[in-house]
């Protein structure tokens, strides 16, 4: 009776604990849904070097600092997701792009189609591929030789500022 006391005690703990977890992420992601970052005139995407404001498309920036056209993000992204995460991100783009296109949308596509944004945002850009945990657990593999996907670490220096990033080699 006494060790079936002791196992409760310890599972209510391990509640409490997970409860107090649980309450610091939703506090961490009420904060950063407000969370606002300075974008330099001139900042541009860490991996294509092109100048993010005026590219034409949108763009992602992560508290490391770094800017990524969302082109260039997914391109970088894509082969590290599982092949669910694939087809997931895939779909939500064609259902995104039909909203879009859509003649005349009413409030609830437009919810819709943010909702569907919002996830799309959380497969891409979850963290920064060049200082988030992908970069950690991609270290022991080697670099792919393809002559038109091998890259090369490089610097780029703007403003006085260096950004390390990818760029391709020829």
């Amino acid at each position: 009776m006494t060790a079936y006391s002791s196992k409760i005690e310890g599972f209510l703990k391990e509640m409490n604990d997970c409860d107090q977890t649980c309450s610091n992420l939703r506090e961490e992601i009420k904060r950063l849904r407000t969370h606002r970052m300075k974008l330099r005139a001139d900042a541009r995407c860490a991996l294509t070097n092109q100048a993010v404001l005026n590219a034409g498309e949108p763009f992602y920036t992560f508290p490391s600092g770094y800017v990524f056209l969302s082109s260039a993000l997914k391109k970088e992204v894509m082969p590290l997701l599982n092949e669910k995460q694939k087809a997931r991100v895939e779909e939500l783009e064609r259902e995104i792009e039909k909203i879009n296109t859509m003649a005349t949308t009413n409030a609830e596509d437009e919810s819709r189609g943010r909702g569907l944004q919002t996830e799309l945002d959380g497969l891409i850009a979850a963290e920064c591929p060049l200082t988030g945990s992908v970069l950690v657990n991609s270290i022991d593999q080697g670099f792919d030789t393809d002559e038109i996907t091998q890259r090369t670490f490089s610097k780029h220096i703007h403003g006085g500022q260096i950004n390390l990033g990818y760029s391709s080699v020829s």
